[in-house]
């Protein structure tokens, strides 16, 4: 088959996906008459969360739960800022009742030590007591979690087009790391890895196969993380995260702590213009059709409009 005609196949294959409903579920489609958790997730032989909600071979979570506030917070890879991450660490360590966890916080923040890319699966032996990741719960905790109103749980997202090319610029530009889709003998040229990713799933090798066995985390499709498709999160948009951060921090009586403070003042307003002109330059319309495709399911799951470049809203 030639190039053009490949990627014309890969196209519709890829319009062809099971598509999510237009917006996040709300409680009662996930929890009303069926499983928020699909007996497929489940290990048989310890009945803890398998894939594929685990997210990397790495099982990286990034869904970290607080028990105290009863809170779940995802962080899709691509997604909410490095101080974001660091400002869930604080208040898992303020929100939490045990002592092992309140040592832990005073020491890492006396000395600048906190971990903001904590994995979960590290933090009972490096920050005991704080919190958990949903993946490696077992699945009746996560139905409590995903089903009780006294739970509260938030997804950051990232509009495809800006987190697709951030994640290209920062780790295969800038820092020439060797993620799939890229591979040796690729340019570090957007079109080229944009074109890699669209026919990834085509390649005689990866037929049958995950996205998550071809694709590194920061490009996958964001809906594959977190359990998005079945349990139900209030969604927070990166492009925001600064007014959420605010809002999380002052529900939880938080927002006069200084550590809290220290973080919540590095935040800074998302810059719309300079991003829509730095995406601007760099996509073509074959990019942008293509983004368009293959992230539809998650510009519909989060309520992003499919307009590039993409806009500020309007004023609420």
């Amino acid at each position: 088959m030639s190039t053009r005609g490949r990627l014309v196949t890969g196209l519709l294959l890829v319009a062809a996906l099971p598509t999510a409903a237009p917006k996040p579920l709300t409680q009662a489609e996930a929890c009303e008459g069926r499983d928020p958790v699909p007996r497929s997730w489940a290990d048989s032989t310890t009945g803890a969360t398998a894939s594929p909600l685990w997210p990397s071979e790495q099982h990286y979570s990034f869904t970290r739960v607080l028990d105290g506030p009863k809170l779940a917070i995802c962080s899709l890879p691509g997604c909410g800022s490095t101080s974001f991450r660091h400002f869930v660490n604080v208040l898992s360590n303020l929100t939490s009742t045990d002592e092992r966890c309140l040592t832990v916080f005073r020491r890492g923040f006396a000395e600048k030590t906190l971990n903001a890319h904590l994995s979960m699966e590290k933090a009972p032996q490096v920050q005991p007591g704080c919190m958990r990741g949903l993946e490696g719960m077992s699945l009746e905790e996560v139905r409590v979690i995903a089903c009780s109103g006294e739970w509260r749980r938030l997804a950051v997202v990232r509009n495809p087009f800006a987190r697709v090319y951030s994640k290209f610029r920062e780790k295969i530009v800038m820092k020439h790391e060797k993620r799939p889709p890229w591979r040796e003998g690729d340019d570090r040229n957007f079109s080229t890895f944009v074109g890699r990713l669209a026919m990834a799933a085509l390649e005689p090798a990866h037929l049958g196969l995950g996205e998550e066995a071809f694709v590194d985390d920061h490009w996958r499709r964001g809906v594959a993380f977190c359990g998005l498709r079945h349990i139900p999160y209030t969604i927070l948009r990166d492009e925001e995260l600064g007014a959420a951060m605010h809002g999380l921090a002052e529900s939880l009586g938080l927002e006069g702590h200084p550590a809290v403070r220290e973080v919540l003042a590095r935040v800074r307003p998302h810059d719309y213009a300079g991003e829509a002109a730095r995406l601007a330059e760099a996509y073509t319309q074959r990019e942008v059709e293509l983004v368009r495709l293959y992230y539809s399911e998650d510009f519909r799951a989060f309520g992003y409009p499919a307009e590039f470049p993409p806009r500020a809203p309007l004023a609420r």
